[in-house]
């Protein structure tokens, strides 16, 4: 198969794996390896990216441990900086049109301490 290909196919398998189902895969993995401190992008729906807020919200019902945290890109810098992602969290749009945590009201997470990280990965 081409990429093209690939890509095409596994854009429809995620238009049928849902919030619920990732939520339900990923619940048996924190069942089994107890993390603290969970780092995710935050979906973009303008492009049909996996609704990671639905995703947070479903989880912190049955891990209502797990620290979420989300990345910030730094303007003018091809580097990231992570902040708490919480029920508080005032997000803004940067200029790629992607939600962020507002720096100047959320609190920064060190690097070292995010055990697990999602990434906006189609297919591997």
């Amino acid at each position: 198969m081409t990429k093209p290909q690939i890509r095409e196919l596994y854009l429809k398998k995620r238009r049928y794996a849902g919030p619920e189902r990732i939520t339900a895969q990923l619940g048996e993995i924190f069942s089994k390896n107890p993390i603290k401190i969970l780092h995710s992008f935050i979906g973009n729906q303008a492009i049909n990216e996996v609704d990671t807020k639905r995703i947070r919200q479903i989880l912190q019902t049955e891990f209502p441990a797990i620290q979420w945290a989300a990345p910030r890109m730094i303007p003018g810098t091809k580097q990231m900086e992570n902040y708490v992602w919480n029920d508080e969290t005032e997000f803004i749009t940067n200029r790629w049109s992607i939600e962020e945590p507002n720096p100047d009201t959320s609190q920064s997470i060190d690097l070292q301490s995010i055990d697990a990280v999602l990434v906006p990965l189609l297919a591997f």
